[in-house]
């Protein structure tokens, strides 16, 4: 093949091939063309003309030619598939020719306007008009009907997807609106068994007191009663004592009488003598002797019997001031016991809900086991044993045993409720005892899973690979163990949650929690990313109620044989936070804290994790966190230490304490009155002063809560600084010294006329009305205002004026 440049020739040639081979693939169709006038102007029609070349061209001859003859010719087979249409209703034969000649027949043409050969079929224009038209007219009606179905089912469509997402918002909506009501049921019935649980608490606690009082009014008539045998005894001993000193002093007397005697006797003998021998010294002297004078000495003896009955009256005396005394203290202490019972009647609110009438009587095993013991061989015991529990009750309370009984009398109604009453606080008593009995037991985790866990699938969980894998086969449907379900699995993924729950957000939720609980465990992330995922699950247990005890099964699961110890500990680290964050369910308490009890034998490092738990365990604060901890408070939450934090005063005084994750304002401010000295708190409170102005905070606020909110707002005080104390430890690192400050002052009414007596509280008043009045100018003064201002600052600056000095 000549590869040179085509010549013009060949060019030519190939497209004179091109053209040929054209034609004969196409069907020739030639065109006749005529001019309408002779100056080929637009709608301009020369008939002559028109007519001339019509008439030369020959199509006037075939005009004719076609009105005579049958111009439409047609294929049979052709003519049966576009005209079996119009006789759709009858049985057309299957032979060709007999089928078209069925249809003419059918359709009433003339058998003069139209004639069959052996293949085609000729028609005149008059029956093929006939026939296009009524198969023109056929179509459009079926198009209209096929419009019709396809709108009808299109619009069907559109109603069914519309029903059916109407059904569905109407399952939801409904749904939604039984959950809220559901929901709203379930807070109410909380509501009200909180407020009968309020309601049984307070009458068994009326009944306790009741108890108690009826016990200390036993205990006193006891005591009394010793007290008067100890009396009697007292008396008889000093009377037995007294008799026994008389007799004594009688047998003294009668001997010092005899020996007195006696000596009378030998005195007399000695004085007759003496006399005789005078008067025979005499001789004949007749003077009297002076006899008076003679026995003078002996008025100087005392008698005997007159000293031993002095000495038994003064015995007697002294015996009845101490009877005397004895009765006064007894009667004294009985009027003070009476005054004290009745002081405490006084003083209790009587409950709303509790009748007038007494409490019920106290159980008998509650009697003999809260009996003190009774001394032996006294009649007196003997009769108050005797007494029953309602005459006891009777003996304090006449006036409303009386009005009980009336009411019994004439209301069956009150009677019965009453008889419920007493019933149901025997009721109580008995559990309390039994709840005092179960306190030593050991409440395992394995209960609580058995009661309480929903039920998870062997062949769910591990990596995500291993679970793609594991859709391919089949599932096993084994379903995993309660004792394997609390303790340390690799997986990193849960079918449900542990514990069973009504909202479906909260289910995957836990499925998510748990999710993280394993990620910070294994420590993929950063400690910014623990950080943040410790604040997410915490925050998560803070805003739903539901949540807490799925999270603490979660952390006991994975710190229960963790081969790991460092992801173990980091575990108990969460563990503490939640404890300070939230507390369990009522269900959950005893079962977690026999777990963390249990734990305390553990290592050193997780036992002290579980008494750090324990120990906040057991504080009970009235409102729960409402934001999650801050960094600060994990890190001392992992050291088990407190938080330093400064608290301003108006003076520009400035005092850092030790404040725990679970401290209120409340609880801050009574530290910080301890450390000053300051006596009330009346009033008294602390603010949080921002760059954006400052506001109180609630006495049930915690300060961890702000805290957080100052490390979310990137403010300075979330980061310790140095602050220097006199302590021998030197400078130390506390909270609250950047542009957020803890200020303590009192919150100043303006009806108030009452002068504080604490210089502590003098001094800080002063301070306060200084930068009140001085420094921001809140409070406008006048001159008076401003001499009493210069007065208080003499007061506090000088101290109190001595009298000598006011001279």
């Amino acid at each position: 093949m000549n590869k040179s440049k085509p010549t013009v020739a060949d060019a030519f040639r190939h497209q004179l091939t091109a053209l040929v081979e054209l034609l004969h693939s196409t069907v020739p169709w030639y065109v006749r063309c005529i001019k309408p006038n002779v100056l080929k102007t637009a709608n301009n029609y020369d008939d002559e003309q028109v007519l001339t070349q019509l008439r030369y061209l020959g199509m006037l001859d075939i005009i004719r030619i076609r009105q005579q003859g049958y111009p439409i010719h047609s294929v049979t087979e052709e003519f049966l598939k576009r005209y079996h249409c119009l006789v759709r209703q009858e049985k057309v034969p299957d032979d060709l020719l007999r089928g078209t000649k069925f249809i003419l027949e059918k359709l009433g043409a003339s058998k003069t306007e139209w004639q069959i050969g052996k293949t085609k079929v000729f028609l005149k224009n008059s029956v093929h008009d006939v026939l296009e038209e009524q198969r023109r007219r056929l179509l459009k009606q079926k198009c209209i009907v096929i419009q019709k179905v396809w709108r009808g089912w299109k619009q069907q469509r559109a109603f069914l997807r519309d029903r059916n997402a109407a059904i569905k918002i109407q399952q939801h909506f409904r749904g939604h609106r039984q959950k809220i009501h559901f929901l709203h049921m379930r807070r109410a019935a909380i509501t009200i068994q909180a407020y009968v649980r309020g309601m049984f608490a307070r009458e068994v606690a009326s009944a306790l007191r009741q108890m108690r009082r009826v016990e200390a009014e036993m205990r006193r008539k006891e005591e009394e009663e010793k007290e008067r045998l100890r009396a009697e005894a007292e008396r008889a001993e000093v009377a037995a004592t007294a008799e026994d000193h008389e007799q004594v002093m009688s047998v003294q007397t009668r001997e010092e009488y005899g020996n007195a005697q006696q000596e009378l006797a030998a005195i007399s003998t000695l004085v007759e003598k003496n006399v005789l021998q005078k008067r025979c010294a005499e001789g004949a002297h007749g003077d009297c002797l002076d006899l008076d004078a003679m026995f003078s000495f002996l008025s100087d003896v005392q008698d005997p019997q007159a000293q031993a009955q002095e000495y038994l009256s003064c015995i007697t005396q002294e015996v009845d001031s101490m009877m005397a005394e004895a009765n006064e203290e007894v009667a004294s202490l009985a009027s003070t016991d009476v005054s004290t019972s009745d002081i405490q009647n006084r003083g209790e609110t009587p409950s709303p809900v509790v009748s007038p009438s007494p409490p019920p009587p106290p159980s008998p095993s509650f009697l003999r086991t809260s009996s003190p013991p009774q001394p032996n061989g006294t009649g007196s015991t003997k009769g108050s044993r005797d007494v029953t529990p309602e005459q006891r009750v009777r003996l304090r309370h006449p006036s409303s045993n009386r009005k009980s009984t009336s009411v019994t009398a004439t209301d069956n109604d009150d009677s019965e409720r009453e008889l419920r009453r007493r019933h149901r606080v025997e009721k109580k008593l008995m559990e309390l005892d039994e709840e005092e009995v179960e306190e030593g037991q050991y409440h395992d985790m394995i209960e609580f899973a058995e009661q309480h866990f929903n039920s998870h699938l062997r062949d769910f969980g591990g990596s995500n690979v291993m679970r793609t894998l594991a859709r391919r086969r089949k599932s096993s449907g084994e379903v995993l163990p309660k004792y394997e379900m609390v303790t340390y699995t690799r997986t990193s993924a849960i079918p449900t949650s542990h514990v069973h729950m009504y909202d479906p957000e909260n289910i995957a939720l836990a499925c998510s929690i748990f999710k993280d609980v394993v990620k910070y465990l294994r420590g993929d992330n950063k400690m910014e990313g623990d950080v943040q995922c410790i604040q997410t699950i915490l925050g998560h247990g803070i805003e739903r109620e539901e949540l807490r005890d799925e999270i603490y099964v979660q952390l006991i699961r994975q710190s229960t044989n963790n081969p790991s110890r460092e992801a173990c500990i980091k575990a108990w680290v969460l563990i503490a936070l939640c404890v300070v964050a939230f507390r369990p369910s009522k269900a959950f308490s005893k079962y977690l804290h026999c777990y963390l009890k249990k734990n305390t034998r553990e290592d050193w490092d997780i036992a002290a994790y579980a008494q750090y738990c324990l120990d906040n365990l057991n504080s009970t604060n009235a409102t729960k966190r409402k934001m999650p901890p801050s960094t600060l408070e994990i890190n001392a939450v992992r050291l088990r230490e407190n938080l330093v934090c400064r608290f301003y005063f108006m003076d520009g005084r400035t005092k850092a304490i030790d404040i725990h994750p679970s401290i209120t304002a409340e609880d801050a401010m009574k530290a910080l009155a301890t450390k000053i000295g300051l006596r009330s708190l009346e009033c008294w409170a602390l603010y949080e002063s921002t760059p954006d102005g400052e506001h109180v905070i609630k006495a049930y606020e915690y300060l961890a809560d702000i805290i957080y909110q100052w490390e979310t707002c990137r403010r300075t005080s979330a980061t310790l600084t140095k602050y220097t104390t006199i302590s021998k430890r030197g400078p130390t690192k506390a909270l609250g010294g950047g542009e957020c400050r803890f200020i303590f002052r009192k919150r100043l009414f303006k009806t108030t006329r009452e002068i504080p007596q604490d210089p502590v509280e003098v001094s800080l008043l002063y301070a306060q009305a200084v930068h009140d009045v001085v420094k921001t100018d809140s409070f406008p003064v006048i001159e008076r205002v401003a001499l009493l201002l210069a007065g208080l600052q003499a007061q506090v600056s000088l101290g109190e004026p001595s009298p000598t000095e006011e001279l």
